[in-house]
C-alpha cells in the first residue's frame, strides 16, 4: 500500500493514511470487495458469495434463487415456477402450464397442461365433476365443458364428453337428447 493508500480488490478498510496491506480486512463471505473498498458491500438478491475475501458475486444458476442480500445461498426453484440464472424470486409457470418438477431455468421448461385440467400458476387442476375437456393448454377453469344437462361425470379429469352420464332415472336418445 506504499503510496497509494488504498486495499487491494478482495479487501477493505475505512481507515485512511494504511502503511501496508495487513491493516486491511479481508472481504468476508456473503459480500464482495473491489480495490479501494472502505467496506464490504452485501451480495445483491440474486447473487451470492460463499467464500471470504472476493471482489465479485456469483449470480444464482438457473433454476435456483436468493432472495436477500448478503451471506446465504441460492435455493432450488419448487415445483410450479422456474427461475432464470441471476433471480432473485421464482416465477410462476405461465397459464396453461405447469411442473411437478422443481430447479426449471426457464417458462419453456413448464409443460403444457394436459387435457382434462386447467392450469394457473404452474399448478395443473383437474376439471372439476361434471366437466371435461379435451384441450390441452387450458388456463382457466372456464375452458372446461359442462355435461349436458341431467347428466355429470363420475369424477374429475375427464377427456371427452362420453364420461357424461345421465342421471338416475333418465336416459339419453339416439340424437343425443335427453329423456
Amino acid at each position: 500500500l506504499v503510496g497509494s493508500e488504498m486495499c487491494i480488490r478482495d479487501r477493505y478498510s475505512s481507515a485512511g493514511g494504511l502503511a501496508q496491506d495487513t491493516q486491511c480486512s479481508s472481504c468476508p463471505a456473503g459480500s464482495a470487495c473491489s480495490t479501494g473498498s472502505t467496506s464490504a458491500s452485501a451480495c445483491s438478491p440474486g447473487t451470492y458469495q460463499s467464500s471470504g475475501g472476493q471482489s465479485t458475486c456469483d449470480e444464482c444458476d438457473a433454476g435456483a434463487f436468493k432472495a436477500a442480500s448478503g451471506v446465504g445461498t441460492c435455493s432450488q426453484g419448487t415445483a410450479g415456477n422456474y427461475c432464470p440464472a441471476g433471480s432473485s424470486a421464482e416465477l410462476p409457470c405461465p397459464g396453461g402450464r405447469y411442473s411437478d418438477a422443481g430447479g426449471l431455468g426457464q417458462d419453456t421448461q413448464c409443460t403444457e397442461c394436459p387435457a382434462g385440467s386447467w392450469c394457473s400458476a404452474g399448478v395443473a387442476i383437474p376439471c372439476a365433476i361434471g366437466t371435461w375437456s379435451n384441450s390441452t393448454g387450458l388456463f382457466y377453469e372456464g375452458g372446461c365443458q359442462l355435461c349436458p344437462l341431467h347428466s355429470s361425470t363420475v369424477g374429475s379429469n375427464q377427456i371427452s364428453a362420453d364420461a357424461c352420464v345421465c342421471e338416475a332415472g333418465r336416459y339419453a336418445d339416439d340424437r343425443g337428447g335427453d329423456l
